[in-house]
């Protein structure tokens, strides 16, 4: 288990010169099922918009050092927004994540890791007032790529500090925007946990 925070920086297309890092609580588990097979689940967020995390990964050794993973995540994330007179808004969908790790440890208390994933967009709903937009069905959203390192902290607490890189046309934390243009935007992501 883990529990940290996720910031992300608002593109500039979306709030032109105000650029905001946005902190989200993140929360992950991992349970073996068997020595290579491993259900995963994380919660992140921000107490109006949440994004709820379950999947499986498989994880094998090369060698004393390299570790090689591949992985499934469905994730569901939803949001509200409502001040009296103002905005009435409110928003849920689903996506997919498949993805790859490849890790390396360079010291017995030193790991490094690269990840490699796709975002697929399931589904989305959103409604303003009366208006309400949907989008079901499957369709590429962008991709990701994420390197993390895991360290000593204090006696036996470890940390894992990360930055993620997302290129997709969609991002649950910025639902609120409600974006004119469909393209493609960068969404950096600074990671930090405790490992439990």
């Amino acid at each position: 288990m883990s529990l940290g925070a996720v910031f992300t920086s608002t593109p500039p297309e979306l709030t032109e010169e105000i650029r905001l890092t946005l902190p989200a609580v993140d929360f992950n588990i991992q349970k073996g099922v068997t020595r290579r097979l491993f259900l995963t689940g994380r919660v992140q967020t921000q107490f109006l918009q949440s994004n709820l995390a379950l999947g499986a990964r498989w994880a094998k050794p090369i060698n004393n050092r390299w570790y090689v993973a591949v992985g499934d995540d469905f994730a569901g994330w939803f949001g509200t927004l409502q001040i009296k007179n103002v905005f009435d808004s409110e928003a849920y969908g689903l996506q997919n994540f498949p993805h790859a790790s490849l890790g390396y440890q360079l010291t017995r208390e030193l790991k490094v890791s690269a990840r490699a994933e796709a975002i697929l967009d399931v589904y989305y709903r959103s409604a303003a007032g009366g208006l309400v937009v949907t989008n079901p069905g499957w369709r590429s959203n962008g991709f990701a790529f994420t390197f993390m390192l895991e360290q000593p902290f204090y006696k036996q607490q470890h940390v894992s500090i990360g930055l993620r890189a997302a290129y997709s046309r969609f991002n649950w934390q910025f639902w609120s925007l409600y974006s004119t243009f469909d393209r493609s935007l960068f969404y950096p992501q600074l990671l930090f946990n405790f490992i439990l």
